[in-house]
């Protein structure tokens, strides 16, 4: 509390502001000067609901399960820091769901799938995601959150206990080596995402040839180089001493 940096960065986020570059309804640019915590939430919330579109049908084979009258018990792994014991099918049924979503760029990236190894390689941000918008959608939660003013500290919390429940239960189970982890339950064809990126091609600057100056000075051997910085001269038409 006595640093004057720590000082410096509570003044700026309390009354700090920026300048918020958007577009009108007629698609003409527009500025407006808002809070500085209308920007934090927008880059800590930015992308989420990608993940809310499409996911009734790709955790298809999920939600079915979970609303079967046998599996009301999963209700209570959604949220359990990952302290329960899953079953290998509502394992193995949300890393297939999971994967449903190497068709979308903005989800999982580019070809998320070419090879097991490349998966296990994938951000764990974007699957966390996935696992929070799903987990949200069975909880009978909202989709959309609350802007930065009125953001609901239910929201936070609930986000950090789906959050960290994920990444112990879900994350290492997400690395591509299927046989081990899902004791061969999961059959996934890995082939049919291959995907081998074109190689760009490496461009070859010509290399440069160094000037040698004779060692005599004779007027035909000096190499006349300016010796000042040179500036145009409008009125006379010439170079002139800066």
């Amino acid at each position: 509390m006595t640093s004057d940096i720590a000082r410096k960065a509570l003044l700026f986020v309390f009354y700090g502001y920026y300048r918020c570059v958007t577009k009108d309804s007629k698609k003409r640019t527009t500025t407006k000067i808002k809070p500085i915590y209308d920007w934090i939430h927008r880059k800590t919330s930015n992308g989420r609901s990608r993940y809310v579109t499409g996911l009734k049908v790709n955790f298809k084979k999920f939600i079915s399960l979970y609303n079967m009258p046998s599996n009301k018990h999963w209700r209570s792994l959604l949220t359990d820091g990952g302290e329960g014991e899953a079953p290998m099918e509502y394992l193995v049924a949300f890393e297939e769901g999971l994967r449903n979503y190497s068709t979308d760029v903005h989800t999982l990236g580019t070809h998320p799938l070419r090879t097991p190894c490349y998966w296990g390689k994938v951000d764990q941000w974007r699957k966390r995601e996935a696992y929070i918008a799903l987990a949200r959608f069975l909880l009978e939660m909202k989709a959309d959150y609350r802007q930065w003013d009125c953001f609901l500290f239910a929201d936070y919390t609930s986000r950090q206990k789906m959050a960290r429940t994920f990444n112990k239960r879900h994350f290492p189970l997400s690395d591509g080596n299927d046989d081990e982890n899902f004791d061969g339950e999961l059959q996934f064809d890995w082939a049919a995402h291959e995907y081998y990126p074109r190689k760009k091609r490496k461009i070859t600057l010509p290399r440069k040839h160094s000037v040698t100056v004779p060692a005599n000075n004779s007027p035909a051997s000096v190499v006349n180089e300016p010796q000042v910085v040179m500036v145009y001269d409008v009125e006379r038409d010439c170079l002139v001493p800066l």
